[in-house]
């Protein structure tokens, strides 16, 4: 079999002639050889609903070093993520044509895995599928470009290490370089953390655990802070998805853990150690 997808609903519902709010309603597994012409089939079969469906995103399956004797599941190489864009890139141009929207969004990871620049921010249409990773980066790097202008001209000495999934790290090295050239006097350390824990092909910044981080910073220098991504923790719990707690892998790695949302200025003031004047 071949690669995997899903996608995933947002629909308007309707319920005693009131609209409830959004609400993610749907996950539809195309798997293997259901993918290329039935993902195309399937996309449209879901834009028919149109005034319904308000955003379809396809995102790639993750697959663990614990999937065995199950049905085969392949992860997406650099040629069937550059093929998935290509497909789901001339679907948001006929849908923007027939809907004026362009309904479905590729996740992050297509792009990053094919070595391809991430749209604009524009292109995201107001990000409504943020939440699923779908946008983060060029939401992200949006709020850094803004952030960097905003950065006072002064004396500094801050040594920060920054922990990230694999997938993610060239696009985190890059905003850290840029934020040190704009303040001199701040070193950033950024660590790509491999997943040891789920194993596989699992290297989204999002399922990195705590014994991966203490795996990965150990023999590290020591820094000020190691920032980590709040999407690394149970929500609103300082849990990490193997049970251990920020203060547990605080203890074991000696240094303290600073759990950062996915924005863009939090994240600047963070590495700078230091609020942003708005």
């Amino acid at each position: 079999c071949g690669p995997s997808v899903i996608t995933k609903v947002h629909m308007r519902r309707r319920q005693d002639g009131q609209r409830e709010k959004d609400k993610e309603i749907g996950r539809c597994y195309i798997t293997g050889f259901k993918d290329g012409e039935e993902l195309e089939r399937s996309l449209f079969d879901i834009a028919s609903l149109n005034g319904y469906v308000q955003s379809i995103s396809v995102v790639p399956v993750g697959v663990t070093a614990y999937r065995q004797d199950l049905f085969q599941l392949k992860t997406y190489d650099k040629e069937g993520s550059i093929k998935v864009i290509d497909q789901v890139e001339a679907l948001q141009s006929r849908f923007m044509k027939e809907l004026g929207t362009r309904l479905v969004y590729l996740s992050d990871e297509f792009y990053m895995n094919a070595e391809r620049p991430i749209p604009d921010a524009e292109s995201y249409e107001g990000f409504p599928q943020i939440e699923n990773g779908v946008g983060l980066i060029a939401s992200m790097e949006e709020e850094i470009r803004i952030a960097l202008g905003m950065i006072d001209q002064k004396p500094r000495s801050r040594k920060v290490t920054v922990a990230t999934g694999e997938i993610a790290y060239p696009f985190i090295r890059r905003i850290c370089d840029d934020i040190q050239n704009k303040a001199p006097g701040v070193e950033v350390n950024v660590v790509a953390v491999k997943n040891k824990f789920f194993g596989g092909k699992v290297s989204v910044t999002g399922l990195v655990c705590g014994c991966d981080l203490i795996d990965a910073l150990s023999a590290e220098d020591k820094t000020q802070e190691v920032m980590i991504s709040s999407s690394m923790l149970k929500a609103d719990e300082d849990i990490f998805l193997d049970d251990m707690t920020v203060p547990q892998v605080e203890e074991r790695l000696g240094v303290k853990l600073v759990p950062t949302d996915n924005d863009g200025f939090v994240f600047v003031e963070h590495i700078l150690g230091e609020e942003l004047e708005f």
